[in-house]
């Protein structure tokens, strides 16, 4: 009886979210359903938001992730914390805000990982796909975060 009330829960709850997939950025994830796009590769509701990049770095993922969270404008506040992640068994990190972010951050998270292999956007090749979104929501999309 746990098990069919758990995929019951389940279920309902998958209903309450949308399939983003993008053959640009080769990969699809899940957002919520009230979430509406606003440029191809940003999403937002009033609750939150995402938006899909990729990034260069032939200096590795610690570098890369480095960039992100220490970048001159400080998005992240003066002390963000970086967080190492596995992905299907690749290494990838987390970016999360400090206490001093800016309010107009709307409370901005990274994930950042390696593609499977490179990928080509506009004659150029990017090895890491970057994944920004709001605190609140970035682990549920990173958990269903997939290479095309």
């Amino acid at each position: 009886m746990r098990n069919y009330i758990g995929w019951m829960l389940s279920s309902l709850s998958r209903k309450r979210w949308k399939r983003f997939s993008s053959a640009k950025f080769q990969v699809t994830f899940e957002y919520p359903q009230n979430w509406i796009r606003i440029e191809e590769e940003r999403y937002q509701g009033r609750d939150g938001w995402f938006q899909v990049a990729a990034a260069a770095g032939d200096d590795g993922l610690e570098a890369v992730c480095q960039r992100e969270a220490y970048h001159k404008f400080k998005p992240y506040g003066t002390k963000p914390k970086i967080k190492a992640a596995r992905h299907f068994g690749r290494d990838a990190c987390y970016v999360f805000p400090g206490e001093d972010q800016p309010k107009e951050m709307k409370a901005q998270s990274a994930f950042i990982v390696e593609y499977p292999a490179p990928v080509e956007i506009d004659r150029q090749k990017y090895r890491y796909l970057v994944l920004w979104a709001d605190e609140e929501h970035i682990r549920h999309l990173v958990r269903t975060l997939r290479f095309r």
